[in-house]
């Protein structure tokens, strides 16, 4: 079979057409219940008449496997790198090697091996003995490799003063070397003799210490400590169980379920910590980030069967092919193309097939006892399934034609469960590969009364996600040439990209509000929810869905929430903007330069507008080359025509500062670049507000533009509001603020 997947969105167009034609849709508009629009997919036999998807699910088995050939050539690219002394590049192809690696391969053992020796010219002495550890559980090791690697391991104990175990290391594998036999005796002796060498540097050590009745600190690699998990403020809410005290749970017919100040809350509170009740990670992040945990990863594990996802350790490799992979494994190209709805069938993994069938029974009742949803018998609302289940679907306002994209989807998803053999029972990875051709080729078969039902829960959580997903943020580095000086200061561009999609039910309970009261961050996959402002006691605690009033227009923000979230937004930010909204005739035209209304006003603006984005595009490309005087020249035409197009819109007005300070400090003109970048300062404050992540990330920059300019005061005074800032929405123990803590005891030093 051909790897090539087709367009599932494709798909349901096309057969969106043919049921418009034939007055299956028309039909389709009747059925009110997601048990009948199940029942009318499956009866219909829709998914196996689609030619690709019904090959993809009949040759699921031979994808996405295991190579000798393509392992062995990614490891002599590692090899290539590390003989160039380009350890981080030789890490990477290295950790390609042994995702490629075959279960029974002595490759397997090997890339280990290799990307041992990475780690340990990188310095990341934990990750070089993990990977040392794993190469002792692989099944084909070669004879070479036990004394050497027992022999790094000991260098990597005494770089991390843990002399004891290092010198039993050293004992231990000089023992075992001179048990074996070797064809050339001279590589033997002249490992022996590294061991002898290496044992005395230990001893010494020891010895130092034992004399000195010096009890050693163990040093850790930076990558391998545990940030603790933030705490909620004051005390753990006895109902919302991952809220604080600080908030109560409260529902009424307007609002719905909601959460509010139960006293007055300040800046910076913590009002939620949350872990997700599940979570997909996006592909493009599936070699950086561990797919159970989201955790970034340094020396990964791959899954014992498919080539695309990691983990960070074997225990999370375990955990995530007991609940969830060991479906997905064979599916993952077909789940890509399903994108949220993917979540939906994690949701059901994690839950399993006994426990949706009970919860039919018990928890599918109209009117909870509780009188709220989502609490479970004891009065708390826990993240757990029924907290999920709970959550608004909108079913009744979402049209037509996508109820039959939706059904369509869990429909697919629901032949997913069925091949992989999820109804039956559940697989070790060997069982799955022995036993997969048996469950994969019962295509026509009758579908159960549970087979139907869990088709409907698929379907109720894929209109769910639409309004209840989450999308889980990290720091991007997107500046290609930051601006580098003395001291490893550097000027960079951040943003927050989307790693991966989770559900979180407690942080779903907030309602929206165009100018929220809260700010959202991670730590891993955990969900901290703070306060950006100070609450009043009895007021409600808002969350934003996206549009923002400092990001969108008026206008822009109603019509996306109407579209997906089913709602008129009536917060303070709609009400005030919706009953003082601009007049289009207010806009001078930039070609006329005139107080006059044009005619023509949009289109001379437009036609500027393009031609300045062009020059815009040109500076960029002169700045990633390096050509930086010519890239401000045009920085700063660019800059003239924005100051006078776009006299309302000033967000891109400050872009284009914001690189033409970039150019000056690249030239060395710093105080000069001080002076452009703190008018900028203004441009974001009047656009994202006072209290705005926007601006903390702006001060950070002008920080340490201000400590290369040697403008101390200055810099000491914007550290101080950034650290603020960054406090507010993050916490103290998050990066920026150390970042900034330690700038600010440079400067300390410079008295």
């Amino acid at each position: 079979m051909a790897s090539k997947i087709g367009n599932w969105q494709i798909a349901l167009d096309n057969i969106i057409e043919e049921f418009d034609k034939d007055g299956s849709l028309e039909y389709f508009r009747t059925l009110t219940s997601n048990q009948n629009r199940i029942e009318f997919i499956l009866n219909k036999n829709i998914i196996l008449n689609i030619p690709w998807i019904s090959a993809y699910l009949e040759n699921a088995d031979k994808l996405h496997l295991k190579s000798d050939k393509k392992s062995v050539a990614a490891r002599q690219n590692g090899n290539k790198a590390f003989q160039a002394k380009n350890f981080a590049v030789a890490l990477e192809h290295y950790t390609k090697s042994l995702t490629l690696a075959p279960l029974t391969s002595d490759d397997l053992a090997l890339s280990y091996s290799n990307r041992s020796a990475a780690l340990f010219h990188l310095g990341k002495y934990q990750a070089c003995i993990a990977d040392i550890e794993e190469v002792k559980q692989c099944s084909c090791v070669p004879a070479h490799l036990p004394s050497r690697l027992s022999l790094r391991k000991a260098q990597c104990l005494f770089y991390l003063q843990r002399y004891k175990e290092a010198k039993t290391e050293l004992q231990d594998g000089m023992k075992n070397l001179q048990q074996k036999t070797y064809d050339d005796p001279k590589k033997k002796e002249s490992l022996l003799s590294d061991f002898e060498k290496w044992l005395k540097k230990v001893e010494t050590k020891f010895d130092l210490e034992l004399t000195n009745d010096i009890t050693s600190t163990h040093l850790l690699d930076t990558d391998n400590v545990c940030e603790p998990c933030t705490k909620v403020s004051y005390v753990t809410n006895s109902v919302v169980t991952c809220a604080s005290s600080a908030v109560e749970l409260q529902d009424n017919s307007s609002l719905g379920r909601h959460l509010r100040a139960k006293h007055p809350l300040k800046a910076g509170d913590v009002l939620i910590v949350e872990k997700p009740y599940a979570a997909i990670l996006l592909p493009d992040y599936y070699l950086s980030h561990c797919n159970y945990c989201l955790d970034e990863l340094v020396s990964p594990v791959p899954c014992q069967r498919c080539c695309h996802v990691l983990y960070c350790s074997r225990i999370c490799r375990q955990q995530d092919w007991s609940s969830c992979h060991y479906v997905e494994c064979y599916f993952l190209k077909l789940l890509h193309s399903v994108g949220i709805a993917h979540l939906s069938l994690r949701i059901i993994l994690v839950t399993g097939l006994q426990y949706l069938l009970d919860f039919k029974e018990n928890h599918t009742k109209d009117t909870p006892p509780s009188g709220i949803d989502g609490l479970t018998d004891a009065g708390c609302y826990e993240t757990n399934y029924l907290s999920v289940y709970k959550l608004m679907t909108h079913s009744t306002d979402i049209p037509a034609e996508d109820q039959l994209q939706y059904s369509m989807t869990a429909v697919l998803l629901l032949h997913i469960l069925n091949q992989s053999g999820w109804f039956q029972e559940k697989y070790t990875v060997q069982q799955i590969l022995d036993n997969y051709d048996n469950k994969a080729k019962e295509s026509h078969l009758l579908w159960s009364e549970p087979h139907r039902y869990v088709g409907a829960v698929l379907l109720h959580h894929i209109q769910q996600l639409i309004c209840n997903a989450h999308a889980i943020t990290k720091l991007d580095f997107s500046d290609p040439r930051p601006t580098t000086v003395n001291d490893g200061v550097s000027i960079q561009t951040t943003s927050q990209v989307r790693l991966a999609t989770a559900v979180y039910p407690t942080v779903s309970l907030l309602n929206h509000s165009c100018q929220p009261s809260i700010s959202l961050s991670f730590q891993k996959d955990t969900l901290v929810v703070r306060s950006v402002k100070d609450i009043s006691e009895g007021k409600e605690v808002f969350s934003c869905y996206g549009p923002h009033s400092f990001r969108m227009d008026f206008a822009e923000r109603q019509q996306i929430l109407k579209d997906q979230y089913f709602f008129k937004c009536q917060c303070e930010a709609c009400i005030l903007e919706g009953s003082h909204r601009p007049s289009a005739s207010d806009e001078d035209c930039y070609q006329c330069f005139s107080q006059l209304p044009c005619e023509n006003a949009k289109e001379h603006t437009k036609s500027a507008l393009l031609g300045e984005a062009n020059n815009f595009k040109k500076a960029l490309t002169l700045l990633e080359s390096n050509n930086i005087e010519d890239a401000l020249a045009t920085f700063r035409l660019c800059a003239d025509l924005r100051k006078r197009l776009l006299a309302h819109h000033t967000k891109d007005y400050g872009e284009i500062q914001d690189c033409i300070a970039r150019c000056l400090a690249s030239l060395g003109k710093y105080k000069e670049a001080c002076k452009v970048l703190e008018s900028s300062l203004t441009i974001t404050e009047d656009c994202y507000g006072s209290g705005s992540l926007e601006l903390a990330r702006e001060l950070q920059k002008f920080c340490e533009l201000l400590y290369i300019a040697g403008e101390r005061k200055k810099a000491l005074k914007t550290i101080n509001r950034a650290k603020s800032l960054f406090a507010i929405h993050f916490g103290l123990k998050c990066p920026e603020y150390g970042e900034l803590a330690l700038l600010e005891s440079k400067l300390h030093l410079q008295k």
